[in-house]
C-alpha cells in the first residue's frame, strides 16, 4: 500500500526542507514531534511543521495547524 505526502503550501514544504540534517534524516519517525497531518484516503496532508522541544505543544503552533485545517476543509 503506497501513500503520497502533500503539503498545505510551498512554505510548509520549505519548512521541512529547512530542518537540520539530523531531523531530516529521521523525518518519518519524527512526524508526531514536529508536524500536524491529516490523512485523506491514501494521501497525507502536512498542515504545519515545527520542532517540538517540550512535552507540551505551544498554543501558537496548535493554532496554526487548526486554522489551516479549517481553511482546507472549506
Amino acid at each position: 500500500m503506497t501513500y503520497s505526502i502533500i503539503y498545505y503550501s510551498d512554505q510548509v514544504q520549505e519548512d521541512v526542507l529547512a530542518l537540520p540534517d539530523t531531523l531530516q534524516a529521521r523525518y518519518i519517525g519524527l512526524t508526531a514531534r514536529m508536524m500536524y497531518c491529516l490523512m485523506i484516503e491514501r494521501q497525507i496532508l502536512v498542515l504545519h511543521v515545527f520542532v517540538k522541544k517540550t512535552q507540551k505543544t505551544p498554543p501558537r503552533e496548535l493554532g496554526i495547524a487548526r486554522q489551516r485545517m479549517k481553511e482546507f476543509k472549506k
